[in-house]
């Protein structure tokens, strides 16, 4: 009668362990990619050079994705995504991309002119 218990409540606690690190793998690659875009964000909007900006963004996040892009408005627009191979499970599921955007004002851009003062 305990084996058969057993039996099934072990395969069950180890989908739900697989569930749980995989959800802690996918958290901390979010982490990881919200901080690598915030740095690519602020040395781009302080005029650094894209080799750098791609350096210290790789250097937070190694397989990212990172796209840069400057939009009307004096804005700079990052993009960083990875792909992430899920724990335990890694070898039956494709994983999962995870992407993060961010926008921050461009401060190498010159100042909007709001016309002549009083």
């Amino acid at each position: 009668m305990v084996t058969a218990e057993l039996a099934v409540a072990v395969p069950a606690l180890l989908v739900v362990l697989s569930v749980c690190l995989s959800a802690v793998a996918v958290v901390t690659a979010r982490v990881r990619c919200i901080d690598a875009a915030a740095v690519a964000a602020r040395l781009v909007a302080r005029g650094e050079s894209s080799q750098t900006v791609q350096s210290q963004a790789h250097a937070i996040v190694h397989r990212a994705t990172v796209t840069v892009r400057r939009v009307p408005g004096g804005f700079v627009d990052v993009d960083v995504h990875e792909h992430v191979r899920l724990p335990v499970v890694g070898g039956f599921l494709p994983g999962v991309t995870v992407a993060e955007h961010l926008a921050v004002p461009d401060e190498s851009a010159p100042p909007a002119d709001f016309g002549a003062g009083p």
